[in-house]
């Protein structure tokens, strides 16, 4: 069958499709020219010595530079873990340490260490030249692998089947090619060989290869692969073919054979040979027992599917033999799964009895991701693998990533009969979700260490479980694999550091330091754009139509019916430039057009907010799929400047234009659209024949706009290269096509002269209008055009030629370049490339050859690449500091802490301090010994649960607790000062993980905050070159700045009153760096010091270590800031030499950190708590409401009587309802009534009021409290802080409090939607010398007001969430108790009624206007919870008395549904103040409803009550709900 046949996986689940990825990766894949590619591609043979991080070099001519990632952190699993690419198959020895991970595009790779370290085995060689290898980059694409282990790694034999088994053989668009045959290592392994590996079974070219069985005990080799069963002869070597294995049916069989196991014999039972036939009249499990020629159907249609299925039984010690086997096979999505038990105890034929109760781990995508395990002691106890499965805590709490996903599903449980007889999965204990923190698809599960130790291979690495048996037992083991997918690469146009890459299932990754990575978004990753206007953010896709952006306020909201396969490709490559209307109003005449391709092509000028499609420049019709059509799914997209666009779709080549100055004012203008080039249609005056060449090639893969200089077209339309496929035999098709700009098509000759290879990439630098990049399935190249007057252009691909051309593969991995991108700004220039399962490398076009440098960078986005560094930041206007080295990173040093005051802590709880959980972290993993526990400061649900797991306290519900007790478990020697990482040396992914976030921060002010006393500095040290660096030969010092005057210090907020005079230090520098003992005599200058105390601790040496591109030395110091005051800055100076010696000269140390690879700079604030232990004052309410302290607090308690009379009132006006649609209406309502008291508890009466309803308008009520909640927060702290002016206050209540709110609300990503405006917020007025309170800013009091007197409007509660922020208002209201994060109720506001992003929680939606059904809201809120709040409120204990008297009549101008209807002066009640909500039609799945919260005063004597109520249809109107108050209030005793 095809390659990803099966239907869509698991839709509305994740942004994943591996059907689709599967069909159009495929596509771009079709090889033609085996023996060119394969001559072409072959490489110098390297130099024996340390292991590489690339292929081997030539020479520093054109040398290619991996940019990583080495790790990517922060990654889509529960836990947020370090993730790595696809992983297919592992093999594990029983130790549980050797282990082989065969990756699905990135060769084998290995671990002797349990996963702590990897290295790749031959994966970064040169192609091997056996004859016939149909593709080199199929090589590394592994569909099986095992080990016939030795008793060292060296004397291991390892086998590989090359080729996904997922693919199909014909080689056509929509399917991919297989591998190279089997490959084998050892023994004794050559592991330090570039290529270790000897090619066997060329037979097998082509074809996957699913599994590899080893016979027990013997010298037996057999694959089951797409082709059949093959097994390995005798003596077989290089290129020796592997045999048909002998006997009915697999003598003959050429379908596909998805598993197979060898069973040892043991004198009770024989050897047997297990195998499944997936393909074809034979499908079933066949057996064959010792002795026997023929094989016997064990399992026949109709109880065998067609389907991939997989093998596995416990594996005794020998000479035990196993008695019985698994079978796990996919259902093809029409039903659950299916598990066999095959008994086998005896020599008689084998029997299988079909497994009840088996759960879905599969997902509708068995093809793709389907595991199986027995445990090796216990032999009915069975685990199974497969796309997601929900993870549910004991508390009955789901635990998803931070895309509100699932993770892997590895679900598993013990066989065994039921009460009636029946075998089942889930006995007699129900079946266990033991994947949490994998990631999703699972493709392989492997026991070691007895069982004790359980492997797991998915689309996100490796992980390992030694807790097998435990919900959240696997630790990610993905450090140093370097196999992730990269699909497409984009480059900042500023910041030559700042690069972004979608990823296959891994989401968007950017660059993030050195070789880390950092994961910024979910699902799969596709095209990518930089926003050319606001650069600090990029668009992103998903797949097909499903986009959105960095910042996340992008979005292409398609139809359900355009969202498909058939009319979105799965990946397209989007478009975006920066367009000037002069005739524009002031301050709107720069615009960034972007355009998005489906089967039309869509445009936006407001980043995604509004769309139009082209050529029609208008919106389209509802559910018009034909409006502007393009005919054909969109591939690729391209500007040529602002005017005209070039859409690339599967057969179809469209020039569109916007008329001149039909857009003067404003946009879109008008357009029209051409076709210039289309497969079986002819154009005038086109060269190529109807069926010619370049309709002719199987697949057209990319385009690139070739403009003649910058803003400049060739010819009437702009010239334009076009990549293909190519086809096999006829190499008139070529690869790369160029259209001259006006009518014709020249072929370049890439094929013919070049490369035998499909082209998978182009680009081109407007400032050089004749080369041309082209990324192929083998590698790079440059082409360089020439023309000669009318003569025709003529294209050089060959070095020989001497025009600059030629290949440009020294040190780049072998595999296929999925994506070019060119960084080019002030004469530098560097082309990145996206290399399947290599990830992204970097070649400089500026200069031949490559400069050997090591260096420390200077900021954020510094690559050192040019001196000096680029001045601009992100947005490319503000200047960036330059004393924000992330290469400088200060961090508390490991110390005991005391348990901390606010103990006990819980997830979501108050009090929880980040700096001070990451300590006892760092002390519990001491302590325990356990990888899962990671310094992270984030309690999650992956840290509460593995804290469960590790014996942390609980109370009811099952809630864990960190108490003082376990607290001073952990926190004692030697656990107490031990670091994040251990008593290793920290990789560059420790520091980021394990220590507080270090941004770049200002020009003007200090970059980070440190408390006063014991420190330690981390100091990364950069390499870029030929080879890798002994570290022994860098040596590095570090050098302090603390301003020694007295008076008119330093000031942390402006840098100007820094040290600014020339360094007085660079002699000593010089001498300490250069001299065999580091001693100096020179002095270093009024306030300078070295951080080191000895001549031992003032100068380290990096020996040791290794430093290539990917891996950093690391240099810690150890920092004494004992003593200093409050605001005190100080300045840290690195300063590094490698090999040679350094001569520094006094300058400016801006220009020195600027200018000079080896000198960088970190600012330090002194600051008693924001860096460190956290202030004592927290952003939060410490006030629980109710408070159980406060006897005079209202508690809100149910009154059975009261509910009685509810439940009669609500019946009585049931009775008066006309139709039976209402009455149900009525039934759904949730609503709460109570009679307010001035002490004591109130009872209610209530329905459905503690269930989440989307409740609109209504939850903008909550704006109110955490404004004034904030106030008092702050001013509770402004008694600690001292401060010049209102603005320094602010802006130091900015820098305490931001931290913390930021992080507060984990649901709640990253933007400006966790940020408070403090400054906009709120207004600061003195109260005494240096010492200020707070207020509510004018503009913020006066839209609190306008919330509730303007109730029609979005606008105000807008600007209103834009100062408090998200994470302000729902950490506020959880800690106060209106929200409970451990279930999810309460009050939950995540919208800004405007333009932000939202996040959702659960909610209910029972209506009639729809079927019954739960879904999400960014609006959410129970009718107990708000009326707690306002009861609060009006007893004036919300926050203080005048607090709530100020809320209270501000709440009192809005007015109730109740004043809208013609009765109201008939109800035994007036309202005194409400606040309304009204949803439009299909907000969060439920209709158009009402709700409301209103005080209410009874007419007769004046009586106060309190209403809400949600959940009411617009069809029944607010009228029946007042009727039901009233038989409730005017009989109130």
């Amino acid at each position: 069958m095809s390659r990803y046949q099966w239907p869509i996986a698991r839709r509305g689940e994740s942004d994943d499709d591996p059907g689709g990825r599967g069909d159009f990766l495929g596509r771009q894949r079709v090889e033609f020219d085996p023996a060119g590619a394969r001559a072409l591609a072959r490489g110098t043979p390297p130099q024996p010595g340390v292991a590489r991080p690339r292929a081997p070099v030539s020479g520093r001519t054109h040398l290619w530079q991996p940019l990583g990632p080495d790790t990517v952190v922060g990654g889509q699993a529960i836990g947020a873990t370090r993730i790595a690419g696809r992983i297919n198959m592992l093999a594990v020895h029983p130790d549980g340490e050797r282990v082989y991970a065969a990756s699905a595009n990135g060769g084998v790779w290995y671990s002797g260490n349990g996963g702590v370290a990897w290295r790749s085995l031959g994966g970064l060689a040169s192609t091997p030249a056996p004859g016939t290898v149909n593709r080199p980059a199929q090589r590394h694409a592994c569909g099986a692998i095992a080990v016939a282990w030795g008793a060292a790694e060296a004397d291991d034999v390892v086998y590989v089947g090359t080729g996904e088994t997922t693919h199909g053989r014909s080689a056509q668009p929509g399917a991919s090619l297989g591998g190279i045959g089997i490959l084998r290592l050892g023994p004794p392994a050559p592991v330090a060989e570039p290529d270790p590996w000897v090619r066997e079974a060329p037979n097998l070219l082509g074809e996957g290869v699913c599994r590899i069985a080893l016979q027990p005990g013997g010298s037996g080799v057999v694959a089951a692969t797409t082709a059949g069963l093959f097994e390995r002869p005798a003596g077989a070597g290089a290129d020796t073919a592997w045999t048909r294995v002998a006997g009915v049916p697999f003598a003959t069989l050429q379908d596909k054979c998805a598993d197979v196991l060898w069973t040892r014999g043991d004198g009770t039972r024989p050897e047997r040979l297990w195998v499944w036939v997936q393909q074809g009249s034979q499908v079933g499990l066949w057996v064959r027992a010792a002795g026997q020629t023929d094989f016997t159907r064990v399992i026949a249609p109709p109880q065998a599917l067609p389907r991939r299925a997989v093998l596995a039984a416990a594996d005794p010690q020998p000479p035990v033999s196993p008695d019985q086997i698994y079978v796990f096979s996919d259902d093809g999505g029409n039903g659950a799964p299916r598990l066999f038990r095959v008994a086998c105890a005896t020599a008689a034929a084998p029997t299988f009895t079909l497994v009840n109760a088996v759960p879905d781990v599969l997902g509708k995508q068995g093809f793709y991701d389907i595991a199986l395990s027995v445990h090796p002691a216990r032999k009915d106890h069975v685990v199974l693998g497969g796309s997601t499965f929900p993870a549910l805590t004991p508390s009955g709490n789901a635990l998803l990533t931070t895309a509100g996903t699932k993770d892997g599903a590895i679900v598993a449980a013990d066989v065994a009969v039921n009460g009636t007889g029946v075998l089942s999965f889930g006995q007699p204990a129900a079946p266990k979700m033991i994947g949490a923190g994998v990631h999703a698809d699972v493709h392989d599960l492997v026991y070691a260490k007895a069982g004790a130790r359980l492997w797991a291979a998915c689309d996100g690495g490796v992980y390992r479980s030694d807790r097998p048996d435990q919900l959240v037992g696997f630790a990610a083991m993905n450090d140093g694999l370097g196999v992730i997918e990269a699909n497409y690469v984009a480059c900042h146009p500023v910041c030559e550091g700042r690069v972004a890459v979608g990823l296959q299932d891994n989401g968007v990754i950017s660059l993030r330091s050195g070789a880390v990575w950092n994961h910024d978004g979910d699902g799969d990753g596709g095209g990518i754009a930089f926003d050319p206007l606001d650069t600090t953010r990029y668009l992103r896709q998903f797949f097909r139509g499903g986009w959105g952006s960095s910042d996340s306020t992008f979005s292409l909201k398609l139809s359900a019916a355009e969202n498909t396969a058939d009319h979105c490709a799965f990946y397209s490559t989007p478009a975006a430039v920066k367009k000037n209307r002069p005739g524009a109003p002031a301050g709107q005449q720069d615009v960034m057009q972007v355009i998005i391709g489906t089967s039309r092509l869509w445009y936006s000028e407001d980043f995604g907010k509004n769309w139009v499609t082209l050529p029609g420049a208008s919106a389209p019709p509802a559910g018009n799929l034909g409006h502007d059509g393009f005919g054909q799914k969109i591939t690729v997209c391209r500007w040529q400047g602002s005017e005209v666009a070039w859409v690339l779709g599967e057969g179809r080549l469209k020039r569109f234009a916007r008329t001149a100055g039909s857009d003067t004012a404003a946009g879109p203008g008008t357009w029209t659209a051409e076709v210039i080039v289309e497969k079986g249609v002819k154009a005038k005056k086109d060269t190529t024949d109807t069926d010619g060449p370049i309709r002719d090639a199987a697949v057209w893969t990319d385009i690139a706009v070739n403009l003649d200089a910058p803003g400049s077209a060739r010819g009437t339309r702009g010239a334009l290269y076009l990549g293909t496929t190519g086809k096999a035999a006829d190499e008139a098709v070529d690869t790369l096509w160029w259209f001259d700009g006006t009518d014709r098509w020249h072929a370049t000759g890439l094929r013919r002269d070049g490369v035998p290879a499909p082209v998978t990439s182009i680009v081109c630098d407007p400032d050089f209008p004749n080369e041309v990049y082209v990324g192929t399935t083998i590698g790079v190249w440059k082409g360089v055009r020439t023309q000669v007057g009318s003569a025709p252009p003529t294209w050089s691909w060959k070095e020989s030629d001497g025009q600059g051309a030629g290949a440009r593969l020294n040190g780049l991995p072998e595999a296929a370049v999925e994506d070019l991108a060119i960084f080019s700004r002030n004469g530098l220039r560097l082309l990145r490339a996206a290399i399947a399962a290599r990830g992204v490398w970097e070649l400089r076009l500026d200069s031949a050859d490559l400069e050997e440098r090591v260096y420390l960078r200077a900021h954020d986005d510094d690559l050192r690449h040019r001196l000096p560094a680029v001045v601009l930041g992100r947005d490319g206007v503000t200047l960036r500091s330059w004393h924000g080295s992330p290469d400088l990173r200060p961090r508390r040093a490991p110390l005991a802490v005391e348990p901390p005051a606010t103990l006990p802590w819980a997830q979501g709880g108050r009090g929880v301090d980040a700096e001070l959980l990451r300590r006892f972290q760092s002390a519990l993993r001491a302590r325990t010994g356990d990888r899962r526990v990671r310094a992270t400061g984030r309690w999650d649900g992956w840290f509460n649960e593995v804290m469960r797991d590790l014996g942390a306290p609980t109370v009811a519900p099952a809630t864990v607790r960190l108490d003082e007790t376990f607290w001073k478990l952990s926190m004692q020697a030697p656990h107490a000062t031990a670091e994040p990482w251990g008593a290793v040396r920290p990789t560059h992914a420790d520091l980021l993980d394990s220590s507080a976030t270090l941004e770049e921060g200002s020009l003007e002010s200090t970059s980070c905050e440190l408390p006063a006393g014991a420190s330690k500095v981390d100091i990364l040290v950069q390499h870029r070159g030929q080879a890798p660096l002994d570290g022994a030969q860098v040596r590095v010092t570090l050098l302090k700045w603390i301003d020694p005057k007295t008076k008119d210090v330093a000031n942390w907020n402006d840098s100007s009153t820094w040290f600014s005079a020339d360094v007085p230090w660079t002699a000593a520098v010089n001498e300490v760096l250069n001299s065999a003992t580091g001693a100096t005599s020179q002095s270093l200058g009024s306030g300078w010091s070295f951080v080191g105390s000895t001549l031992a601790t003032r100068r380290q040496t990096l020996a040791g270590q290794t430093l290539d591109a990917l891996h950093p030395g690391v240099a810690s110091f150890d920092l004494n800031l004992s003593g200093l005051k409050h605001n005190t800055v100080v300045l840290l100076v690195a300063v590094i030499r490698s090999g040679t010696d350094i001569a520094l000269v006094p300058g400016k140390l801006d220009a020195l950190a600027m200018g000079n690879p080896g000198v960088a700079v970190r600012s330090v604030r002194i600051e008693g708590f924001s860096a460190a232990q956290g202030s004592s004052t927290s952003p939060f309410s410490t006030r629980l409401y109710p408070d159980a302290s406060d006897a005079t607090a209202p508690k809100l308690l149910p009154s059975a009587a009261q509910n009685a009379r509810l439940t009669a009132a609500l019946s009585t006006v049931r009775g008066t309802l006309t139709t039976s649609a209402k009455k149900a209406q009525l039934d759904k309502i949730a609503l709460i009534i109570l009679k307010l008291t001035p002490s004591g508890a109130i009872d209610y009466a209530g329905v459905r009021e503690t269930e989440m309803f989307f409740s609109a308008s209504l939850l903008k009520a909550s704006l109110l409290y955490a404004s004034f909640e904030l106030v008092a927060r702050v001013n509770e702290l402004a008694a600690s802080i001292t401060a010049a002016t209102p603005a320094e206050f602010l802006d130091k209540v900015k820098r305490d409090f931001s931290p913390k709110i930021e992080s507060a609300v984990p649901r709640i990503k990253p933007g400006a939607w966790r940020k408070v405006s403090f400054d906009q917020a709120l207004t600061a007025t003195a109260s005494g010398p240096n010492q200020f309170r707070v207020a509510l800013s004018a503009k913020h009091d006066a839209d609190l007001r306008k919330i509730f007197s303007d109730q029609g409007q979005n606008i105000t509660p807008r600007d209103t969430m834009h100062r408090l922020g998200y994470c302000y208002v729902n950490r506020a209201l959880d800690a106060a108790g209106f929200f409970d994060l451990q279930t999810e109720t309460g009050i939950w506001m995540a919208t800004d009624y405007g333009d932000w992003q939202d996040f959702n929680v659960q909610v209910a939606t029972k209506n009639t206007a729809r079927p019954p059904k739960n879904g999400t809201s960014s609006a959410a809120m129970t009718a107990l919870a708000m009326a707690n709040l306002f009861a609060h409120m009006h007893r004036g204990k919300l926050i203080s008395a005048a607090a709530s008297i100020t809320m209270r009549d501000i709440f009192r101008a809005g007015g109730a549904w109740l004043s809208t209807l013609p009765n109201k002066a008939s109800f035994s009640f007036t309202d005194d103040g409400a606040k309304v909500g009204h949803s439009g039609s299909g907000s969060a799945f439920v209709g158009s409803v009402m709700s409301e919260a209103a005080f209410l005063n009874r007419k007769s004597d004046g009586t106060p009550f309190l209403a809400v109520w949600q959940n009411v249809p617009d069809e029944l109107g607010s009228e029946p709900i007042y009727r039901v108050l009233d038989e409730m209030i005017k009989n109130w005793p």
